[in-house]
């Protein structure tokens, strides 16, 4: 019966790890006007397109139409892809001989991402996603562990739970998760035994979108949604 479960500490709890830091910085890339408009027109039509775009996005619903939105603004499309330019000169200017571990919320953005690792600064670049094989992760952690100079990316889903990546101490959000509590675990894959630096944690924020918030802001709606549907049928006016 006990074969079913694990017994997990938090890491104030245990001696060795709870002295182990990091800190924050925000870096704000602009949010390109024209993307700005597609989002606006967005919010009234359900419809996002933009010269970018191959084709027109349809939402169907309002939590299609959020993930939509959330994703392009994020990570704008645009042809400059101003936040991925702002990454390469990170990786090139500040960070050129330092393992990175560099974290998105959509698949599509770490593929993204790995790509401009791969061209731009001439390092390897391993990834970790969810539709990997434990062997895959492990040897994406085994060259990331082994080779100074590795980019390893991947999803919030993906890399909050199960790496040990105490070699390094730059990790790299390019997109946040929904909820603060996984982005947390994400840090915590470098705050492991054997770590001994402090580890520094950078967010891209697009300016004009309150990443930082967003889950806070989802979660509330969700609510309010959640009860406008219960007094509805409590007060009997759907039936």
């Amino acid at each position: 019966m006990l074969g079913r479960y694990s017994i997990r500490r938090l890491q104030s709890e245990i001696p060795e790890l709870a002295s182990l830091e990091f800190v924050t910085k925000d870096i704000t890339v602009e949010m390109p006007k024209s993307v700005r408009e597609s989002l606006r027109r967005a919010r009234k039509e359900f419809l996002i397109e933009h010269p970018d775009l191959d084709e027109a996005i349809e939402a169907d619903g309002g939590g299609a139409l959020v993930q939509k939105a959330l994703q392009m603004a994020t990570l704008p499309p645009t042809a400059d892809k101003p936040k991925l330019r702002a990454f390469g000169d990170l990786l090139r200017e500040e960070l050129p001989q330092e393992r990175v571990f560099v974290v998105a919320w959509y698949r599509a953005s770490a593929r993204e991402i790995a790509d401009v690792a791969r061209k731009g600064s001439k390092r390897p670049v391993v990834m970790i996603t969810g539709d990997q094989t434990v062997a895959q992760k492990q040897h994406a952690v085994d060259t990331y562990n082994k080779d100074p100079r590795t980019v390893l990316v991947g999803t919030v889903a993906a890399c909050k739970e199960g790496l040990n990546l105490q070699a390094g101490r730059q990790v790299v959000f390019m997109e946040e998760g929904d909820l603060w509590e996984d982005n947390r675990q994400v840090i915590g894959r470098c705050l492991r035994r054997g770590q001994v630096d402090k580890v520094q944690v950078r967010r891209f924020i697009t300016e004009g979108w309150p990443e930082s918030n967003k889950h806070r802001a989802m979660l509330k709606r969700g609510r309010s949604n959640a009860r406008a549907l219960l007094e509805e049928f409590i007060d009997g006016t759907s039936l």
